[in-house]
């Protein structure tokens, strides 16, 4: 049986979100918007996926995490190569693209998962 299994990245967009938080009033959840979006699950050595957020809202914060069959705490040749906002250089980007790659042979299915927090 092959089990699904999550590694998290990099706590990216965590100064953001309290930022998101703090300019929305400070009250958890006030015009708040959580939007994640998987890529395909499968051999490939490289996976790119982009989540937007919902018409009139702007990204404040954003991470990914991996997807691999595995053992708890098992090492795995592969890696978050990017995680940021999208478009890179906007002040008020709209979304979040994250990507991965395998660093080694792997002959397993894997996948990137992208979590992006919106903002009106």
């Amino acid at each position: 049986m092959t089990r699904k299994r999550s590694m998290p990245a990099l706590a990216i967009g965590a100064g953001a979100l309290a930022l998101a938080l703090s300019s929305c009033g400070g009250a958890p959840g006030a015009n708040l918007v959580a939007v994640s979006k998987d890529s395909a699950s499968d051999t490939s050595p490289s996976k790119q996926v982009t989540v937007t957020c919902p018409k009139g809202h702007f990204a404040v914060g954003g991470g990914a995490h991996l997807h691999f069959p595995g053992e708890p705490g098992g090492m795995v040749p592969i890696a978050i190569t990017q995680s940021r906002p999208d478009p890179d250089a906007s002040t008020r980007p709209t979304g979040w693209v994250a990507a991965g790659n395998t660093t080694g042979p792997y002959s397993s299915s894997w996948g990137v998962e992208v979590h992006l927090i919106c903002s009106r």
